[in-house]
């Protein structure tokens, strides 16, 4: 996982911690210095900070130079291993994981219920509200704004791995076995 935060650091998200460029140097953190999980899947800059998302760690929030931790136990996540994070419209962090999407504000999780819990691989939201979820094996689901819909015609893959909205609006859609495809609505 990549992310540059509003400082221009760089942070980088590997299987053995986290890596934080600041132009000059890295800075490394571990389950060693202090990093609940090793395992980095996902990140997220905010106007608030960075988000973390860990295998079986649970969601993280670096800010003010604290790690605040989330779980399953403490703020209910769907479960701790995060795989996809995205900043919705209305102020919400989604979070993806193993058992499907949440909407994460204030501390404390709700599930996305208009889809099934299907595995999340993928994730990207728009400012005017719509959302697209690339699933393990069942497609894409896109939130208009007001419902939800499957789409699994025209997909490179029916297991989504990677998603891009770029900045002329347009939704780049990569699959687990190759393949681009670019969203035309």
């Amino acid at each position: 996982a990549l992310v540059a935060d509003r400082q221009r650091r760089m942070w980088i998200g590997t299987r053995a911690g986290l890596s934080i460029w600041n132009g000059d140097s890295f800075f490394n953190l571990t389950r060693e210095n202090g990093l609940p999980s090793d395992n980095i899947t996902a990140l997220l800059a905010t106007d608030d900070g960075v988000w973390i998302g860990t295998n079986n760690g649970g969601l993280y929030r670096f800010a003010q130079n604290r790690l605040f931790v989330y779980n399953a136990e403490n703020a209910g996540l769907l479960s701790d291993t995060v795989t996809a994070l995205a900043a919705a419209a209305d102020g919400s962090i989604l979070v993806g994981s193993e058992r499907g999407l949440a909407r994460f504000q204030d501390g404390r999780t709700t599930a996305v219920s208009d889809i099934p819990p299907l595995p999340v691989r993928s994730l990207v939201a728009a400012p005017d509200g719509r959302i697209w979820v690339g699933t393990a094996g069942r497609g894409l689901y896109a939130f208009d704004g007001q419902t939800w819909r499957q789409i699994t015609q025209g997909l490179p893959s029916l297991t989504v791995t990677a998603l891009l909205l770029d900045r002329y609006a347009t939704l780049w859609v990569g699959g687990e076995s190759g393949g681009l495809a670019r969203l035309v609505d």
